[in-house]
């Protein structure tokens, strides 16, 4: 298992994409913005548990700032963040 220090979430959405097909796996995606306290919260508290790590890690990961990608947030219906 992948630890916490080690998880890998890709910044490009086309990259992740691509690595997805290739592995045959689903992708997780996680809008966040650094202005977002509960966007902090999960980074810090829930991505890095160890029973969400054995879940998560059968996905390919990809992190989408929502402040550089409003386009492709809109498209994903992902208007605001809490």
């Amino acid at each position: 298992m992948v630890s916490a220090e080690d998880q890998v979430w890709l910044k490009d959405f086309d990259v992740a994409l691509k690595k997805a097909q290739e592995e045959k796996k689903p992708i997780l995606v996680f809008v966040t913005a650094k202005w977002c306290s509960f966007c902090t919260m999960m980074h810090n508290t829930t991505l890095p548990n160890k029973e969400v790590m054995v879940v998560i890690d059968k996905f390919i990961r990809v992190e989408i700032d929502f402040d550089q990608n409003p386009d492709l947030c809109a498209t994903w219906g992902a208007g605001s963040l809490p």
